[in-house]
């Protein structure tokens, strides 16, 4: 006879400062058809744990490969070569749990339910800001994942510089609950600040929804009744770089996103799909682009769909002859092309 695995066991269970995971396969329990064990979580007490460095590990077929559990906190986390795999999320921090300073270094977050998932708290004056910060991700490449790659509810003073997201929520994949995406920041009851985006290269990602899948999500929630009861708000967002392809949308931003103070500059924007989508935004603000490249093929440059604030592409460079050029400068033909490609409240 089999034996029965405890439910939601940790594999590892860190306590103290300092610790050190490596050189590591950690394959989890399968019971009922679904994972009931967690790779490695912290358990913090008092104080958060401090210092925990994992490398070279892989965690597969868990509830989480690394999480940050309820009322459980950790400091300056290093993660290095290590991959988070086939499991419900690859990383997660859940609702009330705490992750203040992440740098993760390579390796590779792929054939999960969400890659890495994070969770707000809906109680007014909790401190979601403050409790996922400081997260720094270089080089890692975020695939296969089928609903979110990485999908954040609370998030502030981070990056994610070089990185590479394919296929996730892709077009073949069963279509998910919710519309996809391959980095989603989908802000919630709280104010957040200052995330950068560098030099990141997605395709094929967002597919299984072909309506509204896309690859990255700037959002910070105020609609509805659940989240204009404890709005959240977003600054100071800078996309700079890398190129976005085969995604219903490249990029969407809505809700309460300063557009003042969003950057987007030196990326391209390929595919067949909307190349920035804005929507539900504050009346009277302005999205000014820098050298944005958008390529002939997209059905859409930018798609602005709800009136009120406006996008500036006066900076953003039109496919025109196998070059970039801008919009003032486009050939007629071009010029009329590209300007069938813009919707509603857009001056180019």
């Amino acid at each position: 006879a089999g034996m029965t695995p405890p439910t939601l066991v940790n594999m590892i269970t860190v306590t103290g400062n300092d610790a050190t995971v490596r050189d590591l396969h950690l394959e989890g329990y399968i019971a009922g058809g679904v994972a009931v064990s967690r790779g490695i979580a912290v358990d913090s007490g008092a104080s958060p744990v401090d210092g925990l460095t994992i490398d070279n590990v892989l965690a597969s077929i868990q509830q989480y490969g690394f999480g940050i559990l309820n009322d459980e906190s950790a400091t300056d986390v290093t993660i290095t070569n290590s991959k988070f795999a086939a499991s419900g999320n690859g990383l997660a921090v859940e609702h009330r749990g705490s992750l203040v300073g992440l740098t993760m270094t390579g390796g590779e977050i792929s054939g999960n339910v969400y890659g890495f998932g994070v969770n707000a708290q809906n109680t007014v004056g909790y401190d979601n800001a403050g409790t996922c910060t400081g997260i720094s991700i270089t080089g890692t490449t975020v695939s296969g994942n089928s609903q979110k790659g990485l999908y954040f509810e609370k998030l502030s003073n981070s990056s994610f510089t070089n990185m590479t997201f394919t296929g996730n929520a892709g077009a073949a994949m069963t279509a998910p609950q919710f519309p996809p995406a391959a980095l989603e920041f989908n802000l919630k009851f709280d104010d957040f600040s200052t995330i950068t985006v560098t030099g990141c290269t997605f395709s094929d990602n967002g597919g299984n929804r072909p309506l509204d899948g896309a690859a990255m999500v700037i959002a910070a929630r105020n609609d509805g009744a659940t989240y204009s009861a404890n709005p959240a708000t977003l600054a100071n967002v800078t996309v700079s770089g890398g190129s976005i392809t085969g995604s219903p949308a490249n990029i969407k931003i809505s809700n309460d996103v300063d557009l003042e103070t969003v950057t987007i500059s030196g990326t391209e924007l390929n595919g067949l799909g909307a190349g920035i989508v804005v929507a539900g935004v504050d009346a009277g603000e302005v999205l000014t682009l820098g050298n944005v490249r958008f390529n002939s093929t997209l059905t859409y440059s930018v798609f602005q769909a709800k009136a009120g604030a406006t996008v500036n592409a006066a900076a953003a460079l039109f496919a025109s002859s196998e070059t970039y050029v801008a919009g003032s400068a486009l050939p007629l033909a071009d010029a009329f092309a590209a300007a069938d490609k813009v919707v509603d409240s857009v001056d180019a």
